[in-house]
């Protein structure tokens, strides 16, 4: 910004980063150009150049840099600051400072979506969400009359939020506001007055500089009474909003122009089509018409497939809602009627009963939050897909995945301890984690599980063999192991969801390896055997322990 009116200024440009030691240091808001303008280690701006000649009525040095408005009210009541230059009364800030003579004018106008219907001359702010800078004069004065607000911490930032329909509009001082839209080129931006009065805004004091405040009070009645204020706002203020209507009018001929283009070329393709065709002969008709029913034909077999696959998709939507519902319902009566049983015990202070109850509810209430986390996982999946391979050791992954688990049982991992996979990490522990967790539930009532992984290479797959000491799958869930919600027992005996094995065939076919029950071999333990392949994964085996 201080770039472009470089050319309407003669104001003095100062470093502005640091100050020397014995001066008196007057703060700026750092982003309200251009009443300030701070880039790099150079200001400028209105109040700059009002702050500069006020310099020669003060009798000592001062220096001017801007800061976060925020902080720098923070900083005059810690003495880090002597004077804020530009800032409306209000009465919690008389309360702590003193405050000069009128400064500038402030005109707080609202910037909202060019295509809003607000009604200028009846705005009723209470339905809206106003974009304000924290502490400042649109910030108290919403907050004092119970207006709701949202912060933005710049006001590029909330006028882009009104573009975005995140707010309704920005309240920001008028020329800041443009200087804003013209810096930040931003369209679709129109401004209209605010409720908010007219004020002035002033330099203050820390409650009792009186000698200082004396000094700038006498220095601005100078410079109102010679012109130097009023010229210092119109070299500003005149160039600034002129280019910020020369842009908006800019824009809105581009706009005009690019809709001129596109009914001029839609003109000339209606009028070249119209040549082509009355250049077509009956011959090219009618190979048209054969390409085009072969197109229609083609159109309308891919039609059908299509929507035989969206037949057969909404079926199995069907019936996994069904399922899932199923699934929820149970639980949640089981937990109503726990809870009704608990209330008639507790009016007999049948207490042992009680906490039976509430050890069955809190089961309950697990099963039915695991089932909504494996719920969401499930319908994810087919967003998750394979990382990069690397090199892992499936020895130490698998006893990582095992330590995840809080499970009464010894659980014993058997892998050659020389294997290494070259696979993706993410899709070897999701399936190796959900296998483990089902072992886990159906171990039965013994204390030690023993699972066992063996690894072979296929060509450009890897097979992983995984078995463990459990109790097997029961025939008549053969069939169902890998169908949602599917417990393969009761579900008073397990908190599993049913879904993990569903979830573990979705991911892996999904890029492209494959997963069954197979049958049991010597090499086996005697529970559950699962037979995976990994696409474009391999074995790396260390030659050295092998010798």
């Amino acid at each position: 910004m201080a770039c472009f009116l470089a050319v309407y200024l003669v104001s003095p440009i100062i470093h502005a980063k640091e100050c020397p030691e014995n001066t008196l240091i007057f703060a700026a808001n750092e982003s309200i150009s251009p009443y300030f303008i701070q880039e790099n280690e150079s200001a400028s701006g209105i109040v700059f150049d009002i702050a500069k000649q006020l310099e020669s009525y003060i009798s000592e040095p001062t220096c001017v840099i801007g800061m976060n408005w925020a902080q720098a009210q923070e900083q005059i009541l810690e003495g880090g600051v002597d004077a804020l230059l530009h800032i409306n009364t209000n009465p919690e800030r008389e309360k702590i400072l003193d405050f000069s003579t009128e400064l500038v004018a402030s005109e707080f106008h609202l910037f909202v979506h060019r295509d809003s219907n607000f009604d200028e001359n009846n705005i009723d702010l209470t339905n809206m969400i106003i974009g304000v800078e924290a502490k400042g004069y649109p910030y108290s004065y919403l907050k004092r009359n119970d207006i709701p607000l949202a912060l933005v911490s710049s006001w590029e930032e909330g006028m882009r939020g009104v573009i975005n329909g995140d707010i309704d509009a920005v309240l920001v001082d008028h020329l800041v506001g443009m200087n804003t839209i013209f810096n930040s080129r931003i369209a679709n931006l129109k401004s209209i007055p605010s409720p908010l009065p007219k004020s002035y805004s002033r330099i203050a004091v820390k409650k009792g500089n009186d000698l200082i405040l004396d000094q700038i009070n006498k220095g601005l009645a100078i410079l109102y009474a010679d012109g130097t204020i009023d010229r210092s706002i119109k070299n500003w203020m005149t160039p600034s909003i002129q280019m910020v209507e020369q842009l908006w009018h800019e824009q809105e001929r581009v706009k005009t122009q690019n809709i001129g283009l596109i009914i001029l070329s839609l003109l000339t393709l209606l009028c070249l089509i119209a040549f082509v065709k009355s250049r077509m002969t009956i011959s090219s008709e009618l190979d048209k018409n054969k390409d085009l029913n072969r197109a229609l034909k083609g159109a309308y077999t891919e039609l059908q497939d299509k929507n035989e696959a969206l037949a057969d998709a909404n079926q199995n939507l069907e019936t996994f809602v069904s399922l899932a519902s199923h699934d929820m319902r149970a639980p949640l009566n089981g937990m109503k009627n726990l809870i009704q049983w608990a209330e008639e015990d507790l009016a007999t202070d049948n207490h042992n009963n009680v906490r039976e109850h509430l050890s069955l509810l809190k089961s309950r209430s697990t099963r039915l939050s695991n089932l909504l986390s494996d719920l969401l996982i499930f319908f994810r999946a087919d967003k998750h897909s394979a990382d990069s391979n690397e090199l892992i050791d499936p020895n130490l992954c698998a006893r990582e995945l095992v330590n995840n688990f809080d499970s009464p049982l010894n659980v014993n991992i058997i892998i050659a301890p020389n294997a290494k996979l070259h696979v993706s990490r993410t899709l070897f522990e999701l399936v190796l984690s959900n296998l483990i967790k089902n072992s886990i539930l159906h171990s039965g009532e013994d204390s030690d599980l023993y699972i066992k992984l063996e690894f072979k290479q296929l060509n450009a797959s890897l097979e992983m063999t995984f078995s463990d000491s459990g109790k097997g799958i029961n025939e008549d869930q053969l069939n169902l192991i890998f169908m949602p919600f599917e417990v393969g027992q009761s579900r008073d005996k397990s908190e599993g969801s049913g879904i993990g094995l569903a979830l573990v065939r979705r991911v892996i076919e999904q890029n492209n390896g494959s997963i069954e029950l197979t049958e049991h071999t010597p090499s086996t333990l005697k529970g559950a055997v699962f037979k995976c392949t990994f696409n474009e994964s391999s074995i790396v085996v260390n030659e050295r322990e092998n010798a």
